[in-house]
């Protein structure tokens, strides 16, 4: 996929986007930095990126996201919500399109795909009770 042709898009729309060193695309959206890359090796492959929305402070809360992120992985369709070795939370989107007009044609369901598992794995991190807890540590 061609990120130049990605970056125009954005440009055209309204967008504020640049290139940076590793030719990935960064780019604002409500006040949020995202950013879109691919895959040299599989040119029908793109990811856009929220990274580091949460940060993990403890052992429990580490645990805690884990439970979310899984929760949200299998109701979000083709989102992913991921632990860095850095001890953030980042959430991605993948997919496979033939063409930039295909991700044109998907940015803005992309989007709120990504926004809507944000908002839904701040709600269940802040709102995980104790029992939760237990029963998750239970389980693993």
């Amino acid at each position: 996929m061609k990120l130049h042709a990605i970056k125009e898009f954005l440009c055209e729309e309204g967008f504020r986007a640049q290139l940076d060193d590793d030719n990935d695309v960064i780019f604002k959206y409500e006040g949020k930095t995202l950013f879109i890359e691919s895959d040299d090796n599989d040119n029908i492959f793109i990811r856009i990126v929220l990274p580091n929305v949460w940060s993990i402070g403890s052992e429990a809360e580490r645990q805690r996201a884990y439970v979310c992120a899984s929760n949200i992985n299998y109701e979000y369709k083709v989102v992913k919500v991921v632990l860095t070795a850095h001890d953030n939370i980042n959430l991605s989107l993948e997919l496979f399109l033939p063409d930039e007009h295909a991700f044109i044609a998907v940015f803005e369901r992309s989007l709120s795909a990504l926004n809507s598992a944000h908002r839904a794995f701040a709600e269940a991190m802040s709102s995980y009770s104790e029992s939760e807890e237990k029963q998750a540590i239970l389980l693993n």
